[in-house]
């Protein structure tokens, strides 16, 4: 019986991905095509391939097919037992929540310490970035270059985010449930280490893997390659954006570990 309902499953999502959702993607395609040839020579807009659309739309298919099938999804669309309420930080009771909680804390963390270090750091900081890799002196600007003053705005800017999640805790969970939970302060100490991390993260990944060089003509700080271009660090394997994305994801894979230990430390 289990056997004929597996088969009468994956000839129904099959047929769906053959009906609809291959002729969805095909359909987004074109259309953006046909936007780009009116207003692309406007506004630089960039055809999306096909195989894009697609795996937009097929990955969160099969994401709800997971979750139904495990029963970890409910009707309208929330991951079962992780809803939309605030729920304490315990890994004892509420393993799964706080894991997915601890997750996004350091993906935020990582954005937040990694933009403050970026913004403020080069403002306000005095002393000459250095490598990540090789501890060298770069100019400023250099991807996968730290300084003192970047490194503690990435450190704040961790604090920061954890500071909000301490502060929502605190407003929207009852007072009695916090009673009985463990202490929740360790969040704080978790978002300055996430924030430190993801910024270290993202500067090596800028440092090995993001091309960073001196335009001679321009003289400012290029991440493309060219003749006129002094190579400084990196390889023209990621921009900005893919880096950003990397950090955070790593960022947001290690906090969950980082926040078990902590708590195991700290209670």
């Amino acid at each position: 019986m289990s056997e004929e309902r597996g088969k009468s499953q994956f000839f129904f999502i099959a047929a769906l991905l053959v009906v609809v959702v291959v002729p969805i993607s095909l359909s987004c395609w074109l259309l953006n095509i046909a936007t780009n040839n009116f207003y692309g020579a406007e506004y630089r807009w960039r055809p999306v391939s096909p195989f894009r659309w697609l795996i937009s739309l097929v990955l969160p298919l099969f994401i709800t097919s997971f979750g139904v099938k495990k029963k970890s999804l409910s009707k309208s669309g929330a991951l079962a037992d992780h809803g939309c309420g605030e729920m304490p930080i315990d890994f004892a009771s509420n393993y799964g929540a706080t894991w997915l909680g601890m997750g996004i804390l350091g993906a935020l963390a990582c954005s937040c310490g990694d933009t403050l270090a970026s913004e403020m750091g080069t403002v306000l900081g005095t002393a000459e970035p250095r490598l990540l890799t090789t501890l060298e002196r770069v100019p400023r600007g250099t991807n996968g270059g730290v300084s003192p003053a970047g490194l503690l705005f990435s450190i704040a800017g961790g604090f920061l985010i954890g500071l909000s999640y301490y502060v929502a805790l605190l407003l929207f969970i009852p007072r009695d449930v916090l009673e009985i939970s463990t202490e929740q302060w360790p969040v704080l100490l978790v978002g300055a280490i996430s924030g430190l991390l993801g910024s270290l993260i993202d500067s090596f990944l800028g440092a090995t893997l993001q091309f960073s060089g001196f335009c001679q003509e321009r003289n400012c700080i290029v991440e493309r390659p060219a003749d006129c271009v002094r190579h400084i660090s990196g390889c023209a394997v990621l921009d900005n954006h893919s880096v950003n994305m990397l950090a955070s994801l790593f960022t947001a894979l290690l906090t969950p570990r980082i926040a078990l230990y902590m708590w195991s430390f700290c209670s």
